[in-house]
């Protein structure tokens, strides 16, 4: 996600998501957008067809699925 020109990863454990300052850029699937888009997007007030997705799609869309609000 990138807010601000900020990159931040999003790891999901077993323990629950954890996120930090990303400096390397890797990741399956990123999801850009305003932070308004983001949020929206997050507690499923707008799908994903409101943000920019790069990578690995259906990730996103399983997370999304499988992640309590």
């Amino acid at each position: 996600m990138s807010a601000e020109g900020d990159d931040w990863l999003i790891t999901r454990t077993p323990d629950g998501p954890t996120w930090e300052r990303s400096v390397t850029g890797e990741a399956n699937v990123t999801v850009s957008g305003t932070v308004q888009d983001l949020l929206l997007l997050f507690y499923r007030r707008t799908g994903v067809d409101s943000v920019t997705v790069a990578g690995e799609r259906e990730l996103l869309t399983h997370w999304l699925a499988h992640t309590a609000l």
